[in-house]
């Protein structure tokens, strides 16, 4: 996870591939069926090299709701248990970063 302090990346396009870089990985360990597709759809999305603003809007259903509010990553004993206590709260840290990223781009809109 980020810390504002010493690893703050000023690029917004920097900082959103870094957070899906780094988000990918819990999606693979989370290994439910919808975190291994949303592995797949952000992985391919990153293959692509598409522009920011596209990025963004690609992956909103997964970080989005159908009314623009952020979506929840419910905490479970699953999450935990596959991650352990300090890697699930960097995941849910990172899910939430990147909710953040997307709701602020459709407000922008």
């Amino acid at each position: 996870m980020l810390s504002f302090e010493e690893n703050y990346i000023p690029d917004e396009t920097k900082r959103l591939i870094f957070l899906l870089e780094t988000y990918i990985p819990f999606l693979k360990k989370h290994a439910t069926p919808k975190a291994l597709e949303n592995y797949k759809f952000i992985s391919k999305q990153l293959e692509e090299k598409i522009s920011h603003t596209e990025l963004l809007e690609r992956i909103e259903p997964i970080f989005v709701t159908e009314d623009g509010k952020p979506k929840p990553l419910v905490p479970d004993n699953n999450i935990e248990s596959k991650l352990g206590p300090n890697r699930s709260a960097e995941y849910f840290g990172l899910h939430a970063d990147l909710c953040f990223m997307v709701t602020q781009h459709l407000l922008k809109k």
